[in-house]
């Protein structure tokens, strides 16, 4: 008896949220937004943007393209961000201010800020959790490697510079490898079919 009434309940939820959506992209499909497009006469332009102002900061980081340097519009003023991409050069009113009060999804902190730094804020988050998830599997990973042979221990050969989990004796097979005086292959091959 109780199941059914929950069905029914989310059932009747479905159909409330079902009901609201299509009436909201009904009012969206018949908005009566008016468009055109007209040709900027060099009085418009001029009243348009905002000009070189050498007070206008210019990011160190690029956020929308890595390897575009973000330089100031010759002309038009504002910082290019790409080719086509001019960010702050137009003249803004008096009562439209670009900074507002803004909370990060990532970590959640609550910023006064730009556009354009809301942009750098999320490729700086988004960069460091990648980089915080990196190192939780590369913890998941060594805890693993250390549950399957519980006596192996981080070692980095000195000659081939690389990293290793190996055992006391896995450590002097390696080291024989590049010492010549027995024929012994190096020992990461060997390695790698075993955890694999």
């Amino acid at each position: 008896m109780k199941l059914s009434e929950e069905a029914d309940q989310q059932l009747e939820n479905q159909r409330v949220i079902e009901r609201k959506l299509s009436s909201g992209l009904i009012d969206f499909v018949h908005n009566d937004t008016v468009l055109s497009v007209r040709r900027l006469l060099p009085a418009d332009v001029k009243e348009l943007y905002t000009g070189r102002d050498p007070r206008v900061s210019i990011p160190s980081e690029n956020p929308l393209q890595n390897d575009f340097c973000p330089v100031m519009h010759p002309t038009k003023g504002g910082v290019r961000l790409s080719p086509n991409i001019t960010y702050g050069c137009l003249v803004e009113d008096k009562l439209s201010i670009d900074a507002a009060l803004w909370s990060c999804g990532e970590c959640e902190q609550k910023i006064y800020c730009s556009t354009l730094d809301r942009v750098q804020h999320i490729v700086r988050c988004s960069q460091t959790k990648q980089e915080e998830e990196a190192k939780e599997r590369e913890k998941f990973r060594k805890v693993e490697q250390q549950e399957l042979n519980p006596l192996a221990r981080m070692w980095i050969c000195p000659v081939c510079e690389q990293s290793f989990m190996f055992t006391s004796g896995q450590i002097m097979r390696h080291k024989k490898s590049f010492s010549g005086v027995k024929a012994f292959k190096c020992f990461q091959n060997y390695l790698h079919k075993i955890v694999a």
